[in-house]
């Protein structure tokens, strides 16, 4: 058997429901073409998922994958892709998550897990090197997230890294998180509701094999470069003091400041949520595997309500969710309810948008003080905050419908309240109304409203968009011209990202520059590693496979171009203060942006459903076939929710 560079190629195979254990091999034609983390992923969900099932039932099928870089020194490559199908959507759900269990399950021998069935009991996965044992785990569940990774270090090793689940997903939050080491999320998608659903409480991992590198010298070299180009670029010693926190300083949050659910973006008192503010809380910063950037940062509350009180974070989407939409400014009460999202296992931007969402339902009416358990849900109430918080992770109370999600909660409540959810496919983000390029790329993200499936990191930069798309004039944020372009580059760099992996922070999205460069860095880093002679192109092309498997997945769950319609507010209601003050965006304009992208993709503008042309191209022609078979497809709308919620 020839050498393995950069891979392991195996995976395990886990099936819960019949305690068994195999390992697999990834043969060579299968690592290429579908890279790794992200793409490994897809291909399972796509082969393995029925249309239809129940994404809390126990034909669901849960993914942990890791990329050729992973456990190696190329920078931010500590990150791993966990997927399943989304009990909060009915659609893809996929996290992508830091820390450092991603170079610890490469380290130990295997670029992926993948679990099946369910168990009768609580259990939990524990992998040292070549070893593998399904355990026990009665004496871990009903443990918060802090204390079950305490406990399960003590009792395994201190050396081991640790994903569990909170009370949030044992209880089936469909937001609930996995929670790696205690403190990075493998958030959004509710993938730690499919954990708790398989009675999985934890997976712990041991790795000390290292990963085999074709050209060691060269790769370390690259490596080397690397992390000298991040820590000279001027953006660096702001990003590595604040972390994401540095867009909530007064420089940015301007333009960022949407609140009350997106019913205004004037917040008073918005610079008390400063990452300067934030500052003064941080008792020391905390890096993942092989990240020069150490924007995780570690905080304690040493006096006042919530002395003692200390987590990871905050993040500036926890701040933003937590505190901008839900009309809350002081800091604490938004440290609060982080430490306890992550305790807990919720995610926080989904627990700040069902919050906000219930205070407007509140404040309009529709639902009562009664209905809310007599929970004040006031703008601005953090004590009301905290304990709703608490009460969704339990599923008490009207935190059982909260528990739902906001799409979900407002399809049970009615169709006053599901006017006012900002969604796309279920999921919800920020305001949409900020602009086209954002717009579609929340339109087109195959997990629902996102940032990290293809924000355009370009808008507003006129250089990158020359040298990168050959048109300055795409960077012109009012105006539609070019942005499918934008959007499809960003989404396909992002999906290399997730499959190498590699932290979109570093140089893919956002803070620091996007360079013409960053296709060929990729290229020669991932050659150095794997010993496979790379291209631009192949690798652009691994990129657009993936991201059409994934709105095929879609299609057979039933969307279609129908559900490319804005929701009501974005629709209806212009930006009515602030810096975007009168911004909305067009259905019209939108439309024929998402007519180009189609295009693009090569998905048919009709039904939005990949075309055999394009699908024959990517090497995915069985895909055509099923999708074909199915017809007609049903429509999507929403998982399917429990009985108790039908009238």
């Amino acid at each position: 058997m020839p050498e393995v560079y950069g891979w392991t190629g195996k995976r395990l195979r886990v099936d819960l429901k019949n305690k068994k254990i195999t390992i697999e091999p990834l043969v060579t034609r299968f690592r290429k073409k579908w890279l790794g983390g992200r793409g490994f992923n897809m291909k399972v969900l796509w082969d393995e998922i029925k249309p239809g099932i129940d994404p809390l039932g126990e034909d669901n099928v849960l993914c942990f994958g890791v990329g050729p870089l992973a456990g190696t020194l190329a920078s931010t490559s500590g990150r791993f892709n966990v997927s399943a199908k989304s009990p909060l959507t009915g659609l893809i759900g996929d996290s992508n998550c830091g820390g450092h269990f991603g170079a610890a399950l490469k380290g130990a021998g295997y670029d992926q897990i993948i679990i099946t069935g369910r168990s009768e009991e609580p259990v939990y996965l524990l992998i040292k090197n070549g070893r593998v044992e399904i355990r026990d785990a009665r004496p871990f569940w009903g443990k918060n997230v802090y204390k079950a990774t305490v406990s399960l270090k003590e009792d395994i090793g201190a050396q081991s890294m640790v994903v569990c689940i909170g009370t949030a997903g044992e209880n089936l939050v469909r937001f609930a998180n996995i929670m790696a080491e205690g403190c990075n999320a493998a958030g959004r998608t509710g993938m730690g509701a499919v954990m708790g659903s398989k009675n999985l409480k934890a997976i712990a991992v041991k790795g000390t094999r290292g990963v085999k590198i074709a050209e060691p010298e060269k790769f370390e070299k690259l490596a080397k470069h690397r992390f000298d180009e991040l820590r000279s670029e001027a953006f660096y010693k702001a990003f590595s003091m604040y972390g994401t926190t540095v867009l909530n300083n007064p420089e940015w949050s301007s333009s960022l400041s949407q609140c009350k659910n997106f019913q205004s973006w004037n917040l008073p008192g918005i610079d008390k949520l400063s990452g300067h503010n934030t500052l003064r809380y941080v008792s020391r910063l905390k890096s993942c595997t092989a990240c020069p950037l150490s924007c995780h940062r570690l905080y304690n509350i040493l006096t006042g309500s919530y002395a003692g009180d200390r987590a990871a974070g905050p993040e500036f989407e926890t701040v933003a969710h937590l505190g901008y939409l839900t009309m809350n400014t002081d800091l604490e009460v938004v440290l609060k309810s982080n430490t306890l999202c992550n305790d807990l296992g919720l995610d926080t931007m989904s627990a700040g948008h069902v919050l906000a969402n219930a205070m407007e339902w509140y404040q309009r009416g529709i639902i009562t003080h009664k209905d809310a358990g007599g929970v004040k849900l006031e703008w601005g109430n953090g004590e009301a905050q905290i304990q709703m918080i608490q009460k969704i992770a339990k599923r008490e109370g009207f935190g059982d419908v909260l528990a739902e999600g906001a799409y979900n909660a407002g399809r049970i409540i009615g169709d006053e309240a599901l006017r006012y959810v900002g969604h796309v496919k279920g999921m919800c983000h920020l305001d949409l109304r900020q602009g086209y390029a954002f717009a579609l790329s929340r339109m087109t993200s195959t997990r629902g409203s996102d940032h990290l499936r293809g924000d355009p990191s370009m808008i507003s930069n006129p250089e990158a968009c020359k040298k990168i798309l050959g048109d300055s004039k795409i960077a012109y944020p009012v105006t539609i011209y070019g942005k499918e372009k934008m959007v499809v580059w960003q989404e396909n760099i992002n999906v290399l990202a997730d499959c190498l992996p590699r932290c979109k922070n570093d140089g893919i999205q956002y803070y620091f520059p996007i360079s013409k460069r960053v296709f060929k860095d990729i290229v020669e880093i991932l050659s150095a590693a794997t010993g496979v002679d790379w291209t631009t192109k192949e690798l652009n092309l691994i990129a657009e496979r993936i991201y059409t498997l994934e709105q095929a997945f879609c299609v057979r769950e039933g969307i279609n171009r129908e559900h490319y319609k804005l929701s009501w507010r974005f629709a209806q209601e212009p930006i009515p203060d602030g810096l975007f003050k009168g911004s909305i965006v067009s259905q019209k304009e939108l439309d024929e942006l998402l007519d180009g992208y189609f295009n693009q993709r090569g998905w048919d503008i009709k039904s939005a459903v990949p075309t055999r042309g394009k699908v024959s191209e990517l090497d995915l022609i069985e895909v055509a076939d099923e999708l074909n078979e199915l017809l007609p497809r049903s429509s999507w709308n929403g998982p399917p929710l429990d009985k108790k919620f039908i009238a």
